[in-house]
């Protein structure tokens, strides 16, 4: 956004996507403003959290907005996943303003702190793959494939379709079956590896029904062709 843009955002009444803060605003306080905004707002629009300005508007302006600045992007870093928003410094009544400028998401939800797991005897950061997993179990399809990951081997069957294929190349009633364990699961996709020969490939979730092999006492995942 340019300065004048800026400027113009600050002076609207009536923008529900600017927020004012003194410059002693606190770094839990810009994680939540930033996080807030990132997961809220529509496509294409921006938030904007200017700092130096009272609640009711004050220009208090900022000392040192270099180190305003700084202190801004820690603390996005520290949102999860991370935040990077745009920082510009204006002149307003002669006094520095710094304007954070936050964008739409496509990575939400964000949180204004880390999520942290279990590795062994210490709790850790978990990792943007981990933490993905964790926000895609919520979903009770992918929540019981990825348990399965728990057990050696599953059975995995293609109705009317060839795994591991992306299109449509067989007769309804084909059928074919194999081996596999579950390498990982979001909410899109289903990463399996057939065990006779560590061949790696990807099913969609949406195309995937959960069962039971009653034969082999394990579990099965069924896919069907489109």
């Amino acid at each position: 956004m340019t300065p004048q843009q800026l400027i113009a955002r600050l002076n609207s009444s009536e923008d529900s996507f600017v927020e004012r803060k003194s410059q002693g605003v606190k770094p839990q306080d810009i994680r939540k403003a930033v996080t807030a905004f990132a997961n809220t707002l529509p496509e294409g629009q921006h938030g904007v959290v200017f700092i130096g300005i009272g609640d009711k508007g004050a220009v208090e302006g900022c000392e040192n907005a270099d180190a305003l600045q700084k202190r801004v992007r820690e603390a996005a870093e520290e949102c999860y996943p991370p935040l990077t928003p745009q920082c510009v410094v204006l002149k307003v009544d002669g006094r520095d303003v710094v304007a954070v400028v936050v964008d739409a998401s496509k990575d939400k939800p964000h949180f204004s702190g880390p999520a942290y797991v279990r590795q062994g005897s210490e709790s850790v950061k978990a990792s943007k793959r981990l933490f993905d997993e964790m926000v895609d179990a919520r979903h009770g399809k992918v929540e019981a494939i990825l348990r399965m990951r728990e057990v050696p081997a599953i059975t995995v069957i293609g109705l009317g379709h060839r795994l591991g294929g992306t299109r449509r190349d067989v007769e309804r009633g084909y059928r074919e079956g194999c081996e596999c364990r579950v390498i990982g699961c979001d909410a899109h996709t289903v990463t399996l590896q057939r065990l006779s020969d560590s061949w790696t490939f990807y099913e969609a979730v949406e195309r995937i029904e959960t069962s039971i092999d009653g034969n082999m006492k394990r579990p099965m995942l069924i896919v069907r062709g489109l």
